[in-house]
């Protein structure tokens, strides 16, 4: 490989804690720049509310709804008025490494297990197919780096 045994052991070891933490690293700036921009538009008038209906299946069969009222912003944010280039830039950034980082929060399934809670097929799906594709991902880039060099 391009890296020692152990280096190769560190690098992967750190993507994954990295992949585990990507939420408090990038999504939790995220969520408070769109925040700031949704209080924005809701000063300005710019949002309607929509409620929103949580369904939660539990294994003993049990159903549980839960109902919320949400503002949602009627113009894209970063077009609200008040909202400055710093704030989109950091926010691109922030969705820059969202993107990169692998997210292995999703793939955690063990909260809802150990709560008994049904995990919706869809949602194994979804999680299937996003560890596909970042798999395929990894594995060209994988391709890309050892496409020149002699193994042997």
């Amino acid at each position: 490989t391009r890296l020692g045994q152990l280096m190769t052991l560190v690098t992967t070891v750190g993507l994954f804690i990295l992949g585990l933490l990507s939420d408090w690293i990038f999504g939790r700036n995220i969520s408070r720049i769109e925040d700031n921009w949704l209080t924005l538009a809701r000063n300005q008038g710019m949002v309607k509310q929509e409620e929103t209906i949580r369904v939660m299946r539990w294994a003993s069969g049990e159903i549980e709804e839960s109902t919320k009222i949400i503002d949602v912003p009627t113009v894209p944010l970063m077009e609200v008025p008040g909202v400055t280039g710093a704030e989109i830039a950091e926010w691109t950034f922030s969705w820059m490494g969202y993107s990169i980082l692998p997210n292995f929060q999703i793939l955690w399934l063990s909260d809802a297990l150990t709560q008994n809670l049904i995990i919706p097929g869809g949602y194994l799906l979804e999680s299937v197919i996003y560890g596909g594709l970042y798999s395929v991902a990894i594995l060209g880039v994988g391709i890309f780096l050892f496409q020149r060099r002699e193994i042997g």
